[in-house]
């Protein structure tokens, strides 16, 4: 025969099994709430990530959150910009280049006389 007191437990344990659940799908859910609020380019596939990441017994949800959390401009990369400097530089480079190797030709001609 059950005691008041095994109900009692039984009803304390199945409220903390309750919250512990809850808590956790609160907890997956935070990227997705950081990536709506900030209005992030990505925040469908940021939202299906932390489902994943509750299958997947919580190992993608560091990365998630880390994806969720990077300013929109870090994602975005200029390859049409151009550094002026950059072509004289390479200019130079190949100047010393050529000079280098005409010094080792001179340096292997002597040697083979």
């Amino acid at each position: 025969m059950t005691t008041g007191f095994e109900w009692v437990a039984l009803a304390i344990l199945l409220l903390g099994i309750t919250m512990v659940i809850y808590a956790l799908v609160w907890l997956h859910g935070i990227p997705h709430h950081i990536a709506e609020n900030n209005n992030h380019p990505h925040k469908s596939a940021i939202h299906v990530a932390c489902w994943l990441s509750v299958f997947t017994l919580h190992a993608l949800w560091p990365l998630v959150y880390l994806w969720a959390i990077l300013p929109e401009k870090r994602l975005q990369v200029d390859v049409n910009r151009s550094d002026d400097g950059l072509a004289e530089r390479i200019e130079k480079l190949e100047a010393q280049l050529a000079q280098a190797q005409s010094v080792d030709s001179q340096h292997h001609q002597q040697q083979g006389s």
